[in-house]
C-alpha cells in the first residue's frame, strides 16, 4: 500500500494542475515596453477648404510575367493580389484669395477663387491588404507589394480626376458660398474660378 504525506499530496496536486492547465506557473515573465521620443517638427497653416471627398474600392493585381527560352509558362510568374480601399478629396486654398478677388457691385458680388486642386489621393492602409502573393513574388519580387500600393494610389488620383472631382468641387463651392453669403446680403453672388 502506497501512502503519501501531506507534502506529497500537495506536490501531486501542483503537478496535476500544471499538466491539466488549471494552474499556470510561468518561469519567464514577459512585460512589453514601448518608448518614443516624439517631437513636433513643424506646424503649417493650410487654409484649404475641402469641398468633395471620393471613396474607392479596388481589386488590383501586380505581376511579373516570365518566359524561359522565349516560351510562356516554363518559368513561374510572380503575382500579388490586393484589396484596396482609398480616397481622394478636392479643395480650394482660401489663403490665395486676395481683397482684389472680391468685386462688390450694386446688385452683384463677384468672387474670384483659385481653381480646385487635389488635396490628397491616398490608400487607407487599415482597410487595404495583400490578399494573396505567390511564393515566386515573395522570393523573387518582394518589391511588387510596394509597387502595387504606389500604382493603386496613382490610379485613385487618375480616376478621381476622370470622374470630375474638380467640377464637383466647383459646384459644392458655389453652394457653400451662396448659402454663407445669402444670409448676410441680398445681392446676387457669382463665383468665378481662376485656372
Amino acid at each position: 500500500m502506497f501512502i503519501l504525506g501531506i507534502g506529497g499530496v500537495v506536490g501531486l496536486l501542483i503537478i496535476a494542475g500544471v499538466i491539466t492547465g488549471m494552474l499556470s506557473i510561468s518561469l519567464l515573465d514577459n512585460k512589453e515596453e514601448n518608448e518614443h521620443q516624439l517631437v513636433l517638427s513643424k506646424i503649417e497653416e493650410t487654409g484649404n477648404l475641402e469641398l468633395v471627398h471620393y471613396n474607392f474600392n479596388d481589386i488590383a493585381e501586380e505581376s511579373v510575367k516570365r518566359k524561359l527560352l522565349n516560351i510562356d509558362n516554363l518559368a513561374p510568374d510572380s503575382k500579388v493580389l490586393f484589396i484596396i480601399n482609398g480616397e481622394a478629396a478636392a479643395c480650394i486654398n482660401l489663403k490665395d484669395v486676395k481683397s482684389g478677388d472680391i468685386h462688390v457691385g450694386r446688385d452683384k458680388i463677384i468672387i474670384y477663387l483659385p481653381g480646385p486642386e487635389l488635396c490628397y489621393a491616398k490608400i487607407n492602409h487599415e482597410n487595404s491588404k495583400v490578399y494573396d502573393a505567390n511564393l515566386t513574388a515573395r522570393v523573387l519580387n518582394p518589391e511588387l507589394i510596394d509597387k502595387g500600393y504606389q500604382d493603386a494610389e496613382k490610379k485613385i488620383r487618375e480616376k478621381a480626376i476622370s470622374l470630375g472631382i474638380y467640377e464637383q468641387a466647383k459646384q459644392n463651392a458655389e453652394k457653400l458660398v451662396n448659402a454663407l453669403l445669402s444670409s448676410v446680403t441680398d445681392k446676387e453672388i457669382e463665383l468665378k474660378f481662376r485656372e
